[in-house]
């Protein structure tokens, strides 16, 4: 078993630091130029509040990402395709692009950290293959 994987249950506790940027993941299909921001946000309904499944689970991936940023900067000389959290969140781009529908075989992602206006590119990835089935 892959006791990283537990990481994606906890929180980072960011909160309690100074406010930061908030970070979004982009893609584009390899022979585009434009990148599509991947939508974490969720409907609010009444019941929500207390059973809502699909927020848990988009906080989940919004947590892989911010792992993986955290990750990057704690070990600013590893390379990024060895880090732990690489695995879940180029996973986790692939299962997302599915859902628009992209007829593609390779795309690439990037991390863009947001603050106020101000927009700093954090990471961009190597070419992932889109398994078709």
């Amino acid at each position: 078993m892959n006791w990283n994987l537990i990481r994606v249950l906890f929180p980072r506790w960011a909160f309690f630091e100074k406010i930061g940027h908030r970070f979004d993941l982009e893609f584009k299909v390899t022979g585009s130029h434009d990148w599509n921001k991947i939508d974490f946000s969720q409907t609010r309904q009444p019941l929500s509040f207390f059973i809502n499944p699909e927020a848990n689970l988009a906080m989940a991936h919004v947590n892989i990402i911010e792992h993986f940023v955290s990750d990057l900067q704690d070990s600013p000389k590893t390379n990024p395709l060895e880090l732990r959290t690489y695995p879940l969140l180029s996973s986790l781009i692939l299962e997302k692009v599915k859902l628009y529908e992209f007829d593609a075989s390779s795309l690439q992602f990037r991390i863009l950290a947001r603050k106020g206006k101000e927009i700093e590119p954090l990471f961009y990835s190597n070419i992932l293959k889109v398994k078709t089935s």
